[in-house]
């Protein structure tokens, strides 16, 4: 199961409500790292949900539009 998939999410988050392990043990015994599953508890009780963050890509390229003039400054 991958570690990003909204059912291993909902187990962790489930198990963490029933207070059966420790953030560490939760970790191993989901075979997931300490700092996702502290990541994870921290969005449930920030935002209320668990779902994984949108993918949002990095800043538009500044050059876009200028190729016509940064090809003629080359030649």
């Amino acid at each position: 199961m991958k570690a990003d998939s909204l059912a291993l999410r909902q187990k962790i988050i489930q198990t963490y409500l029933n207070k059966e392990s420790s953030i560490g043990q939760l970790a191993a015994r989901f075979q997931v790292g300490k700092s996702f599953v502290q990541k994870l508890i921290k969005r449930y009780q920030e935002h209320g949900h668990i779902e994984a963050k949108s993918y949002r890509p990095g800043l538009e390229n500044k050059l876009k539009g200028q190729e016509e003039l940064i090809k003629t400054l080359v030649q």
